[in-house]
């Protein structure tokens, strides 16, 4: 009844490689390295793309309100105060209608 325990077939092919077990290593180690470096580039390069893409919005931003304010800053003070301001903060097809309107009744 004492039955022999058959190696699997893991240890099978680890017994055939066994010279080749120095260069398993060494690949193993490269291959890590390369993996790590590659995940470091790709940091580098994701936090370059989110610093430029955030700068070009706010500069876009900041122009937008900078032509925002010289333009009313030259509508009647009446206009500015009877008007809502949702009316300027909302850009549907009619607030964009009331916009160029206006831009015509005072330039």
């Amino acid at each position: 009844m004492d039955k022999k325990k058959e190696p699997s077939p893991f240890s099978i092919l680890w017994k055939w490689a066994k010279k080749y077990h120095g260069g398993f290593y060494d690949s193993v180690i490269t291959a890590m390295i390369g993996v790590a470096a590659g995940y470091m580039i790709k940091a580098v390069c994701s936090t370059i793309s989110t610093t430029l893409s955030h700068t070009a919005t706010y500069h876009t931003l900041r122009d937008l309100r900078e032509q925002l304010l010289k333009k009313l800053s030259r509508l009647p003070m009446g206009v500015i105060l009877d008007t809502p301001s949702g009316q300027y903060k909302t850009t549907d097809a009619l607030s964009r209608n009331s916009f160029f309107q206006l831009r015509r009744r005072f330039g």
